[in-house]
C-alpha cells in the first residue's frame, strides 16, 4: 500500500500545477470519502468545480 508521501510525490512530478492542484483535489475527495471519521462527519465532499453552491465561479488555486 502506498503512503501518502508516495502520493504527494507521484503529484508533483505531474506536469504543471494545475495538474498537480486537480489530481491533489480528487484525492482529498476520495480521501474524506474513504476515511472511517471523515466520512461520518460530511454527507458530501466535492471539489470547487463540482460544488452545486459555487455560484458560478472558478477555483483560483488559492
Amino acid at each position: 500500500m502506498s503512503t501518502i508521501v508516495d502520493a504527494v510525490a507521484a503529484l508533483r512530478e505531474l506536469p504543471t500545477q494545475a495538474h498537480q492542484g486537480l489530481a491533489f483535489e480528487k484525492l482529498m475527495v476520495n480521501f474524506i470519502k474513504q476515511d472511517p471519521t471523515l466520512s461520518q462527519q460530511y454527507n458530501e465532499v466535492y471539489r470547487w468545480g463540482d460544488w452545486k453552491y459555487n455560484g458560478g465561479k472558478v477555483d483560483s488555486g488559492r
